[in-house]
Order: C-alpha cells, then sequence, then structure tokens
C-alpha cells in the first residue's frame, strides 16, 4: 500500500563530484523516464532489498542558484505502467547513499550514453538545511542552476556532448 503523498515539495542541490566519494550504503539501479519538453520524469528505482520506488517528478527552475525544487508524487504499480506508456528517454544511473553534515547525500553514478558522470545531490523539505549545505571536498562544482545538469537535459545529451563538457570543467577545475 502506498501512503498517500501527492505533490510533496523537496529541495535539492546538486555537485560534479570530481574525487574520491566516502563510504557510501545501499544501493539502486535507478531509470529515470524523461519526458520530451516537459521538465517532468517518471522514476523507478530498484533497490538491494528488493524494494521498488515508483514516482512521478517535476524539477522546477532553481531559485536563484541556491536550491532548485522539485514535486514528488508517489504511484502504485499500476499508475506507474500508464505514465509509462508516455514517449521518453532514459537515464539510468547506481545510486547509493553517503552522511554528509547531518544530511543524506545521493551519489549517482551514470551508464548508458552518460557513462563517466557522477553526480550527488542533497535534498531535504527545507530550503534552509539545503542552503545551509557547504560542498564537500569530493565534489566542489555546484550544478543545480546548470540547465546541462537537469534530467530533462541530461537525458538528450551524446556522450560526445558530455565528454566535451566535463573537459571543460576539468579546465576550469585546473584554473583555481
Amino acid at each position: 500500500m502506498i501512503t498517500p503523498n501527492f505533490s510533496r515539495i523537496e529541495y535539492e542541490r546538486r555537485f560534479l563530484v570530481t574525487g574520491a566519494v566516502p563510504a557510501a550504503q545501499g544501493s539502486a539501479l535507478v531509470t529515470d523516464r524523461c519526458i520530451a519538453g516537459t521538465r517532468v520524469y517518471l522514476r523507478r528505482a530498484n533497490h538491494a532489498d528488493r524494494r521498488v520506488e515508483r514516482r512521478l517528478c517535476k524539477q522546477y527552475e532553481p531559485d536563484g542558484a541556491i536550491c532548485a525544487a522539485v514535486a514528488i508524487e508517489e504511484l502504485s504499480e499500476h499508475d506507474y505502467a500508464i505514465y509509462a506508456h508516455m514517449e521518453a528517454m532514459l537515464i539510468t544511473k547506481r545510486r547509493s547513499l553517503a552522511a554528509e553534515q547531518g544530511l543524506q547525500v545521493a551519489i549517482d553514478v551514470f551508464e548508458g550514453a552518460l557513462r563517466g558522470l557522477a553526480l550527488c545531490e542533497v535534498d531535504s523539505a527545507t530550503k534552509a538545511d539545503v542552503a545551509a549545505f557547504v560542498a564537500p571536498a569530493w565534489a566542489q562544482v555546484e550544478v543545480t542552476a546548470d540547465p546541462f545538469f537537469a534530467p530533462a537535459a541530461l537525458a538528450f545529451t551524446t556522450p560526445d556532448q558530455l565528454r566535451m563538457r566535463l573537459g571543460q570543467t576539468q579546465e576550469s577545475l585546473s584554473t583555481r
């Protein structure tokens, strides 16, 4: 049974992983079905303990550069199947969790066309918690407000575009 949780809002910040991450817990295979022309995606997370999460998410434009709001609706298997028929581009990633500054940080290692990309995100029900978060040493480049790293854009990114962008990021890091 799914607990009714229509359109809960989470605030998040995302960072490019540029160093060795701390020991992480758990693992889930996450597939986001990004619906073309929207900021909406359908998420299915298959956890190592056989638990399955199904969500309909909409990511809003970042509030300044501080955080982005994401509306989330938990879905039943039946409702997920209905939405899954919509035309979409897929993003697949392996997600693990680490603790930083009293918050849970999701570390996403991407697969497929996005292989080589690793992002982390911190989220909370309050803007204040997310805004106070200080980037860990292994993820100094914030990409929250960068449209290139939004799920809707990543779903359509080619391996060449990703390599070029990550190369530019590495160059800017080395000149700091």
